[in-house]
């Protein structure tokens, strides 16, 4: 029985990885307003009022992909970009 969990347990984590979700966001901050526009399928535009100090920036950007997405945000990981306007996310 034992076996046979951790068999189910490995492909559930196999396939988890396989539906890893990529997406790149152009960001603004010391916006007006904290705003997502979906620009294209996986590109989206963030404005944030969070000033790009000490990562609350990026903090903001993950909250509201969070919400935006309707996911965890443990599950969203900057993969590229973390001191740049242009940044790649991984939602997991």
């Amino acid at each position: 029985m034992h076996l046979i969990v951790q068999h189910l347990e490995a492909k559930l984590l196999k396939a988890r990885s396989l539906l890893n979700m990529y997406i790149n966001v152009s960001v603004t901050t010391r916006a007006s307003k904290n705003e997502i526009i979906r620009i294209g399928d996986n590109t989206f535009k963030v404005y944030v009022t969070a000033v790009p100090e000490k990562g609350l920036a990026n903090k903001k950007i993950i909250e509201l992909l969070s919400d935006y997405l309707k996911v965890s945000k443990s599950l969203i990981k900057i993969k590229a970009g973390a001191t740049s306007r242009e940044k790649l996310f991984e939602i997991a």
